[in-house]
């Protein structure tokens, strides 16, 4: 039963190494920076629509609390 489970294994990764030696990539190393740029620009569109929104909730909390500090030192 081992020996069955190696061999099963094996075959995969054989086939694998072959396709890396022979050079059959297809092209998909192109492709796949294209989409990882596309990802990270999706992510910086988030990060600062998410900061632009927080920021002036913020802003407006923290002017408020300066405020009653100030108010509270005087």
């Amino acid at each position: 039963m081992l020996m069955m489970y190696v061999f099963s294994a094996a075959i995969p990764a054989a086939w694998w190494a072959r396709l890396r030696l022979a050079g059959d990539e297809s092209g998909e190393k192109g492709a796949t920076a294209t989409e990882y740029a596309i990802l990270v620009g999706f992510i910086t569109i988030a990060i600062v629509g998410g900061v632009a929104a927080f920021g002036t909730a913020l802003d407006g909390y923290f002017g408020e609390l300066g405020a009653a500090v100030g108010t509270a030192l005087n």
